[in-house]
């Protein structure tokens, strides 16, 4: 039988996963408004760097101002009455201790002073109240970072669940990929990652994996798994949510014993590969490991240097004579 052969060579192989990601950052936010109003000035455009504290918009605090004085008016008014009950009080313990006024009355301004002072409380809360309401009207940023979006407009009515800008912190960029949960299970931190970018034609620079989300989410009817990859110094300038293509390794040996797919007999549920010695076919059980696009790890069964037949399907048998037509 003329057969085609190849050799048992050793080197590097390794299993990789290529998904397309996109660049993330671990530090994000929805800014949103902690009272609903109109407003009335807004500071800060898509893609402006902003320092924490750094004021992004403010609303109408022209109702938090008179809200304020009212409460600090009827602040006013329960320190008078609590101060007036005090007076009342006192007056009628000396004429209870003189036998010139009867017991219940003594007991009925104690209770008109304990209500003064619940009614002093409930003031001096309104007023704090009031006070942090004129604050809100501010709506400032976290953290240092950049504003990626912006949704509002001057004298647009907000309500606390709306989004008016999303705030990120470049400096803790990353890229997020999302694997088929069926494949998340040969993913580790550490692993390394290939980058590339459409941007960035013709260049590629190494990460690895940093963190695996816990849980998995739902895209359609495909169950995912957020795998987090590291953008270290020699990243190029990405941008926040560009896209860029991972391929992770999840399996790797650097000095394997390896040979074409083309050299590999599945019979019976047991793997082989057909080994020529002195012009005829030894069928030798080997162990097999990873498998990369073109080559499979043979774990035991076979040394380096051997010949193997590529025999791609065919029916070749123990002790077939061979002919060696071509040897890659």
């Amino acid at each position: 039988v003329a057969v085609e052969t190849t050799i048992v060579e050793q080197g590097e192989i390794f299993q990789s996963i290529t998904v397309p990601g996109k660049v993330v950052s671990k530090l994000r936010v929805d800014v949103t408004p902690s009272i609903a109003g109109r407003l009335t000035n807004v500071y800060v455009e898509e893609g402006d760097e902003v320092k924490k504290g750094e004021l992004l918009a403010r609303l109408d605090d022209r109702e938090a101002k008179s809200n304020l004085k009212r409460s600090e008016a009827n602040l006013r008014n329960a320190k008078e009455d609590v101060s007036l009950a005090e007076r009342s009080l006192k007056r009628l313990r000396r004429a209870f201790s003189k036998g010139a006024v009867a017991r219940q009355l003594v007991e009925e301004a104690e209770v008109e002073l304990r209500s003064a002072k619940a009614r002093l409380s409930v003031a001096e809360e309104e007023v704090r109240t009031s006070k942090l309401s004129l604050e809100n009207p501010r709506i400032v940023a976290p953290f240092a970072g950049t504003i990626t979006s912006r949704y509002v407009e001057m004298g647009q009515w907000v309500v606390p669940s709306e989004t008016l800008f999303i705030l990120v912190d470049q400096s803790q960029r990353e890229i997020e990929v999302r694997v088929d949960a069926a494949d998340s299970g040969g993913i580790a931190v550490g692993q390394t990652v290939t980058l590339s970018s459409d941007a960035f034609p013709g260049l590629e620079w190494q990460e690895s994996v940093t963190r695996l989300a816990a849980a998995t989410s739902n895209v359609g009817n495909a169950n995912t798994v957020s795998v987090y990859v590291s953008l270290g110094s020699s990243a190029p300038s990405l941008r926040f949510g560009q896209q860029a293509d991972s391929e992770i390794r999840t399996a790797w040996n650097p000095s394997a014993l390896k040979v074409p797919y083309g050299a590999i007999i599945n019979r019976s549920g047991k793997t082989f590969v057909a080994v020529v010695q002195d012009n005829f076919v030894n069928l030798v059980e080997v162990e097999t490991g990873i498998e990369d696009f073109s080559h499979v790890e043979i774990r035991q069964g076979v040394s380096v240097g051997q010949f193997v037949i590529l025999a791609n399907g065919a029916d070749i048998t123990e002790g077939d004579r061979v002919v060696i037509e071509s040897n890659n």
